[in-house]
């Protein structure tokens, strides 16, 4: 088996993976509606919203290592608000972190943005407006 072979295999694995919990949820939205709890509903549109989320970011993720393996990647300079970047993460995690029982505290500054550049480097852009 070449290497080419080997990519393949994992990403078809990759992509393959997060499937089933995204047609299970899709069931489970249906099975909610049917019922007429939109409690239910609500919380499983937001479950399949995630994996959703999941799932393009590991297309995106082997779309990236595909490119950096035939040398056609670019990298380009992109402000960021790392502030925003941070509390979206946590907000991804809020809902499993709650089924658990379990409870996080954050805290997380508002007023930070960086630029990126290709190197690694980050500068401060002074205060965000949002």
């Amino acid at each position: 088996m070449t290497a080419r072979d080997d990519f393949l295999a994992v990403a078809a694995n990759e992509l393959k993976n997060p499937l089933t919990p995204i047609m299970l949820s899709l069931e489970l939205v249906r099975m909610a509606e049917k019922s007429g709890n939109r409690s239910q509903s609500s919380a499983e549109l937001d479950r399949l919203e995630r994996l959703i989320k999941h799932f393009a970011s590991r297309t995106h993720m082997l779309l990236e290592v595909a490119q950096i393996s035939s040398k056609k990647l670019q990298l380009e300079a992109a402000e960021l608000n790392l502030s925003e970047l941070v509390a979206d993460v946590v907000n991804d995690y809020n809902l499993l972190i709650a089924r658990s029982g379990s409870v996080m505290i954050s805290s997380i500054q508002k007023r930070n943005r960086r630029l990126v550049r290709p190197d690694g480097g980050i500068e401060n852009r002074g205060k965000s407006t949002h």
